[in-house]
């Protein structure tokens, strides 16, 4: 399925763009992943808005780690959901529930935290959905309406349509958005040092 899946892309794209194209792909992801992260992040520690102003150190891929890490995150996490899907509506679903459920979760930790290996420590994603409550529920659910968003945009559409990742890339920064108000209202259950 895998191989018919890459030759029909060959076939319908190119060689050179089947090869080359996720390259530039995974480092506007980054870009695109570091600075939602950040938004979540500055928002959870008490400001009102979004970043007024955006440094490229602030969202070169380079120069945090983080945001690279995250996206391979996430691209395996989208090959792991369609490779279910492949097989069958039934496995996909059984896939894509718990990953949907634990990734947001993970995502909220790497970024309080800001070390991406912290994501995959059980005590502290114990305290993050303690900490969150009831919250945790929307908080899941605007960061995989935002990762679904995207996954949509640039894997379901073929070719990507520029007004679909225009529309998903929106999306994706707004439900980070959402995700750090969240935190920041419940930010004495997970003992954040916010500004207020």
């Amino acid at each position: 399925m895998l191989f018919r899946s890459v030759a029909l892309q060959f076939e319908a794209f190119g060689p050179i763009t089947v090869l080359f194209l996720p390259i530039p792909l995974a480092a506007i992801a980054g870009v695109l992943l570091l600075h939602a992260l950040n938004t979540l992040r500055h928002l959870a520690l008490g400001h009102v808005q979004p970043p007024a102003s955006i440094a490229i150190a602030d969202i070169s891929p380079w120069e945090n780690p983080l945001a690279l890490q995250a996206t391979l995150l996430l691209l395996v996490t989208t090959s792991l959901v369609a490779a279910a899907f492949a097989v069958g509506p039934g496995v996909g679903s059984l896939v894509a529930l718990p990953l949907a459920l634990v990734v947001p979760a993970m995502l909220g930790v790497m970024t309080i935290e800001q070390r991406f290996r912290d994501g995959f420590d059980p005590r502290l994603l114990r305290t993050f959905v303690t900490g969150l409550g009831a919250a945790c529920v929307p908080f899941t659910l605007a960061l995989a309406i935002a990762m679904a968003a995207m996954t949509t945009a640039c894997v379901l559409t073929r070719p990507p349509q520029l007004a679909a990742l225009v529309a998903a890339s929106f999306v994706f920064v707004l439900g980070h958005v959402l995700a750090g108000r969240l935190l920041y209202l419940h930010r004495d259950g997970l003992q954040l040092a916010t500004l207020t």
